[in-house]
């Protein structure tokens, strides 16, 4: 589980999309959630990877962190407060 870190902004979910990538994890491609206390256990959820990944090559999509100091990223955080802490922007 990942530990609530202040520097970071935000995290989003990255997923390599080919040929191998199951509609499950495509449905998540992009998808944001703010580095706050009350969404811990949805980054906990998808830190190592989607769950519900039913592709033959395993999960390969990742969780990423924005750090605070990242350009633009303040814009990141305003649309998902105002999304409700997660969601697509």
């Amino acid at each position: 589980m990942l530990l609530f870190d202040e520097k970071y902004a935000y995290y989003y979910i990255s997923v390599i999309i080919d040929q191998n990538t199951c509609e499950e994890c495509k449905k998540l491609d992009n998808f944001y959630i703010l580095n706050d206390k009350s969404q811990m256990d949805l980054i906990s959820k998808y830190e190592n990877g989607i769950t519900e990944c039913s592709s033959s090559k395993g999960c390969r999509c990742m969780l990423v962190a924005v750090c605070k100091d990242e350009v633009g990223s303040d814009i990141i955080v305003d649309k998902l407060k105002k999304a409700g802490g997660s969601g697509f922007l």
